[in-house]
């Protein structure tokens, strides 16, 4: 009859760069653009998370915030391409 000997040994958890971390390490908050809910730490991979914020409610105001802030920029390029640049033909 043969036996079968298991060796057990203790690897700490470390995820790879990359892999999203299941425990917050940091008082850093992020928007999973996924589920469209904030997250302390980096608990979801990088593909679905805007941030990091400062507080949860920064978090959770990250879409709205980056709208604002895109159709602003979007008027301001909307007037400079119609100043124009004075070198007319």
């Amino acid at each position: 009859m043969a036996t079968t000997t298991f060796i057990r040994r203790t690897v700490p958890c470390v995820p790879d760069e990359g892999e999203p971390s299941m425990s917050p390490t940091t008082d850093e908050w992020y928007f999973n653009t996924l589920t469209g809910q904030a997250e302390h730490g980096k608990v979801s991979s990088w593909e679905h998370r805007m941030g990091p914020y400062p507080t949860r409610e920064q978090a959770e105001d990250a879409f709205a915030t980056a709208r604002e802030r895109s159709k602003k920029w979007d008027d301001e390029e909307s007037q400079w391409g119609a100043e124009g640049d004075g070198d007319e033909d």
